[in-house]
Formats: structure tokens, C-alpha cells, sequence
């Protein structure tokens, strides 16, 4: 990973809350454009993201999504 660093959060868009990503690049010293991880398209509301890196620096985050009916666990890899 040697010190890129990944952010997750929640925000309020157009269709509720929702869960979005960066990364930070340390030889460039410049953050990515924030990722869309959340569905859009069902989503009402996607908050509490977490994130795990493994031992080759992918990452992968989780949240829970609300879809208007049910809480649920998503989960992405970041590319």
C-alpha cells in the first residue's frame, strides 16, 4: 500500500444517503475523484461505511443500505 490511504463516507444526493470512496496517492500527492459505491437506483438510504485492507493493499468496503423495505449488507471492491 505503501501510504496510499482510502476514505469512505456518507452524504446526502439527489435519492438519499449515499456511500462514496477516495483514495489518496501519495507520488502525486492528490486525492482520487470520489467513487459511487451505493445503488442509486434502489437505494433510500446507504450510510456507516467501513473499510479492510488486505495484505496487497486491495480494499474493499461495507455499508448498509436501506432500500425502502430492509436494512442490508453491501459490499464493493475498490478498483
Amino acid at each position: 500500500a505503501a501510504g496510499n490511504v482510502t476514505a469512505a463516507w456518507y452524504q446526502d444526493g439527489p435519492r438519499g444517503l449515499q456511500v462514496q470512496a477516495a483514495r489518496y496517492d501519495p507520488s502525486t500527492a492528490r486525492w482520487s475523484a470520489a467513487t459511487l459505491l451505493s445503488d442509486t437506483r434502489t437505494t433510500v438510504e446507504a450510510s456507516f461505511p467501513a473499510l479492510a485492507v488486505d495484505a496487497a493493499g486491495s480494499v474493499t468496503a461495507a455499508w448498509q443500505q436501506y432500500n425502502g423495505w430492509r436494512t442490508v449488507v453491501m459490499a464493493s471492491r475498490l478498483p
